[in-house]
């Protein structure tokens, strides 16, 4: 798990991408996860900070989640959102 990794749920299809790795203060181990959820709407692409994706762990998010991107493929090979995008509509089909 890297930054910009972008997930899907399991069960909703519902697209995160990670966003930094924290710990706890006074604490060097078991870093958290901080991610956002990243959506396509009628209005256009949005992306919301999750309260839920705040202090998650890899075994939660990799219990519910699958990796659908790395961020270097993200990086490298895609320009825009919608084109994130349309390429998931290919993958969950």
């Amino acid at each position: 798990m890297r930054l910009n990794d972008l997930y899907i749920h399991k069960e909703t299809n519902d697209l995160i991408e990670i966003e930094c790795f924290a710990t706890r203060m006074n604490s060097s181990k078991d870093s958290i996860i901080v991610f956002r959820n990243v959506s396509r709407t009628d209005m256009g692409i949005g992306s919301v900070p999750s309260f839920n994706g705040y202090g998650s762990t890899i075994e939660e998010i990799e219990n519910q989640y699958i990796l659908f991107m790395s961020g270097d493929d993200l990086i490298k090979n895609y320009e825009t959102w919608d084109d994130v995008f349309d390429e998931l509509d290919k993958f969950i089909k």
